[in-house]
């Protein structure tokens, strides 16, 4: 599998690419590629948020992004990570709940 991490910071670029190695560990065959970029985004109120958006590119899986938003960019990512790992056993797996694109 491979991981593509485009983050402001290299040191949490590292930190997010070990996340995602932790994360899609399981998920060499039916995700070939993953790009994930972390980005400084503003709340109404002005605050800093953190948005993480993973977009699965190749394998069976392929075809989808999810977005997180999160003060903390590590919990962005985390957040991410797990909700994409959810997806793409909902894809692969059939059933009455599988969505068709």
């Amino acid at each position: 599998m491979n991981v593509c991490v485009d983050a402001p910071v290299p040191a949490m670029a590292a930190q997010i690419e070990q996340l995602s190695r932790f994360y899609l560990a399981g998920l060499d065959a039916e995700a070939g590629e993953v790009r994930i970029s972390l980005t400084l985004a503003h709340d109404r109120l002005g605050s800093v948020l953190h948005q993480c958006q993973v977009v699965v590119v190749g394998g069976p899986a392929a075809g989808f992004a999810i977005e997180e938003t999160h003060a903390d960019p590590v919990r962005a990512a985390t957040r991410a990570l797990a909700r994409t790992v959810r997806a793409v056993h909902r894809r692969l797996v059939p059933g009455p709940f599988r969505r068709l694109a």
